[in-house]
Order: C-alpha cells, then structure tokens, then sequence
C-alpha cells in the first residue's frame, strides 16, 4: 500500500478545504491505483510552525507515510524538512501562492503545486502600468492580513518593472471580529478615492471583506468611474456569486478559471460535476492537480523509487487544467501565461472577458529574488487560511 498524509488546515472563509483538495486528489487518481492507497488526514490549524511540526512527526513517525500532501506555507517548509530529510519520504505541497519562495526550500524530496497569486499579480501590475500610466498614479489598498503576504508587493514589483513611478499603498486597519467597523472603514476610504480619483484602484480583501469592498464600491458609484482591480481569489466564483445585486466592472488576473477553454479544464469541470454535483473551486483544482503527478509516477511511488520520481517531475512538465504545469520551483521556464480578464456582472449574470495575456514571471526574476530573500516577516498559515 501507498500511504499518504495529508495537511489540513482550518479556514473560516473556505470550511470544506481539506474536504476539496480531497476530492480533487481522488478524482485524478484512477480506481485501480486508488485502491492501493491509505490517506491519512493531520489537522494543522492555522499552520504554526508547532502545529505543522506536530503533525508531521505523526503522519511520518507513526503512521509511517510515504508521501506527505496538502497545503503548507513556505514559511514553514524548514520545519517539514527537518524532519523528513533523513527519510524515505517525498512531499507534494500545495499553496495559493502568496509567498515567493527563497532558495533554501529547494529539496529533492519537495514537489510543489502553486496557485501562483504571486505570479499573477506581477503580470497584473505590469498590464496596470500599461493601462493606466497616462491617467496618473494608482492605489493599493489591502487589509492588514492581506498586508502579510507578498501579493501586494509581487503587484508593486510588476508594476514598477513595466515602468510605474508611484505608487500609494492604504492598508486598512483590521477589525475582522466586527463586520460593521470593517465596512465603516471601507465607506471612509471609498470616499477618499472619490474625492481623490486616483488612475485605479487595486484592491486586496478575503472572504465577507472582498464581499462587502466590491459591493459598496458598486453601491457607492465607484464602479466603472474608477478601474477596480482585484486578486484572483475575489473574481472567484464563489465570491462573486455572494455579491448581491451589485453591476460589477473590474479586472484581475489568474492562471486558471473554470472557465477557460482547454480540452484538460473541460475534462476536469466535467468529471467534477458529474463526480460531486459542483462547480470546482481553486482547492478542487489543486487537489487534482496533485493526483494528477502522483498518477503520473506511481510505479516509482509504489517502488518507493524516489529517485526514478525526481526524474521524471522534476525534469518534465504535465498537461493539467491549467496547461503544461512544473511542480519544481527550480526550474527557469515558466510555460503557462497568466490570463488579465474584464468581470462584469449585471443582474445576476457574471461574465468574464479575456482582455490580455501575460507570460508567468520567473522564480529567477531578480526582483521577485530579492523579494523572496529580503522579506523574513508575514504571517505563517497559509492563504485563505483563517
């Protein structure tokens, strides 16, 4: 038997992310294979250095996995090595992409499968400098925890690179726990642009804050007036379907939509609804994703032939959803574009609207290196992830 631990973290804004990751995972794995394989789920809560180290030393130490999943920050990530270096054991860690990674968690036993929010948001601010440099300068504006990732500045990066001046940054104080104070501050800070009309808006919030921002920048005539430009986690689906009433135009950038017209996405949107009755989600995506390198070099996995497994995925790519996919961060090419789209929404009916595409920026890109090696502090838990 192949035996996998899986990661699970909690998530307030996204309660079922272990479950989807799951799906995702079985769904891309065929029933043969799977009938040879144990799962192991470890909750890891918000994903303390303690709390992943805990789980770990279980999943390797006494449930005695093969393979260790789920989602990780890479924060974090010297911790998992410590304890797995001198074992049998590889890793396929999954993550948004809200932190650029630094050199040191380069290992051979670590694949990695990222949303890449990073990457997208250096390709939107590149589009953004583009767009809007004749109209003036543009803001940022994030929450606090926003404020702990690197999203904003991989988008100030990208910005700058493609030839922006100034640039100004709000970071809206945090109130999570009292929705009412959150949207006071959105008012006071709405009014703001208003009255100062800045050349765009790109604005970083998750869950019920992304909700009610895009809402009262709608309700407050802002929309349309001012550029919006959002993370790809607040043109999701999800989040979008939850505005109510509100006539959306805005833009965002991502590498992956439910929407996106290749033969792999159809197939997966496809095999998912039939599968479980729902659209897929970003954690569904990933999941399958993962299953989808794990089928790939199961005889090596069942071998226990890692080295065999670094051959094959750490020197090839894999047709996914997605496109032609890495899963090793040390690797210079980066083959899948990101996508800008125009959102629009009017009564209910979302749309989508391809505008641009960007090629996806390099690990090796000297000033998302010097982000990744220069920034020591930010949050621990994953994104999404509170």
């Amino acid at each position: 038997m192949l035996k996998i631990g899986v990661l699970c973290p909690y998530s307030s804004i996204y309660p079922n992310l272990h479950i989807e990751f799951l799906d995702g995972l079985r769904l891309a794995i065929p029933k043969d294979y799977l009938r040879k394989v144990e799962f192991y789920q470890e909750y890891i809560g918000q994903g303390s250095s303690g709390s992943v180290r805990n789980a770990i030393e279980k999943l390797v130490h006494f449930q005695r996995v093969d393979v260790l999943t789920g989602f990780c920050n890479y924060k974090v990530i010297d911790v998992l090595l410590s304890v797995i270096s001198n074992r049998n054991v590889i890793a396929f860690l999954a993550d948004m992409g809200e932190i650029v990674p630094k050199d040191q968690i380069i290992s051979n036993q670590i694949f990695f499968n990222s949303l890449g929010l990073w990457q997208s948001e250096y390709a939107l601010g590149q589009w953004a400098n583009e767009q809007f440099k004749q109209r003036g300068d543009g803001v940022v504006c994030m929450s606090l925890y926003e404020a702990g990732y690197h999203i904003s500045s991989a988008f100030t990066k990208g910005y700058f690179a493609g030839g922006g001046r100034t640039l100004e940054t709000s970071v809206i104080p945090q109130q999570r726990a009292n929705q009412a104070v959150m949207n006071q501050y959105f008012q006071e800070y709405i009014l703001k642009f208003k009255k100062e009309h800045p050349a765009f808006i790109h604005a970083l919030f998750a869950g019920q804050e992304a909700i009610d921002f895009i809402g009262m920048y709608s309700e407050m005539g802002l929309m349309g007036e001012i550029p919006l430009l959002v993370s790809s986690h607040m043109a999701s689906q999800e989040i979008l379907e939850r505005i109510q009433g509100a006539k959306l135009d805005m833009y965002s950038a991502s590498n992956w939509d439910i929407s996106r017209d290749n033969e792999e996405n159809k197939k997966f949107v496809k095999l998912y609804l039939k599968a479980y009755g729902r659209m897929p989600n970003a954690f569904d995506l990933l999941g399958y994703e993962t299953g989808m390198a794990l089928t790939s070099s199961f005889p090596s996995l069942m071998k226990k032939d890692f080295s065999e497994l670094n051959k094959l995925l750490g020197a090839s790519t894999l047709r996914t959803p997605r496109g032609e996919h890495l899963f090793n961060w040390n690797r210079h090419e980066s083959p899948q574009p990101v996508f800008i789209e125009k959102v629009t929404a009017d009564k209910g009916m979302i749309k989508k609207i391809l505008v641009d595409q960007k090629p996806k920026v390099s690990f090796y890109n000297a000033a998302i290196r010097e982000l990744g090696a220069k920034n020591v502090s930010g949050f621990l838990n994953p994104y999404l992830c509170i």
